[in-house]
């Protein structure tokens, strides 16, 4: 037995005539509401608006940690490898990222780095 949202299928195909990112759009509010916003929300909320605006316009570099990387003093700046830039959460960090041009590397826990990529697919399929 298939149960199905009436009101959000009703916005998905009103969308899909259509399709646009614009957020006037009531399925792409709803996607941005229930979905990107909590996946995107973490602790630290500037970071976490400026991860969300360079994932939206897809200047985002997620990176594996090489830990003879030449930028390790740049990261270390902003949480070092075990500590989670996002989440604020002490946490082995397996990758950074990078927003847009910025010099700037944070690193990242493993789950903050699977809710990020969770929007960049969603983005990358839409």
């Amino acid at each position: 037995l298939l149960l199905l949202d009436s009101v959000l299928f009703a916005e998905f195909l009103s969308w899909k005539e259509a399709p646009s990112l614009d957020r006037s759009s009531a399925f792409i509010s709803r996607v941005y509401r229930e979905d990107i916003g909590p996946c995107l929300s973490f602790t630290c909320s500037e970071l976490s608006q400026s991860v969300q605006c360079a994932v939206e316009n897809n200047s985002l570099t997620i990176e594996p940690v090489a830990m003879s990387s030449l930028h390790t003093v740049k990261a270390l700046e902003c949480g070092g490898p075990n500590k989670c830039a996002l989440s604020g959460m002490s946490r082995p960090c397996r990758h950074r990222i990078k927003l847009g041009d910025k010099e700037n590397y944070y690193y990242i826990s493993p789950s903050s780095r699977a809710r990020i990529t969770a929007v960049c697919n969603f983005f990358t399929y839409i």
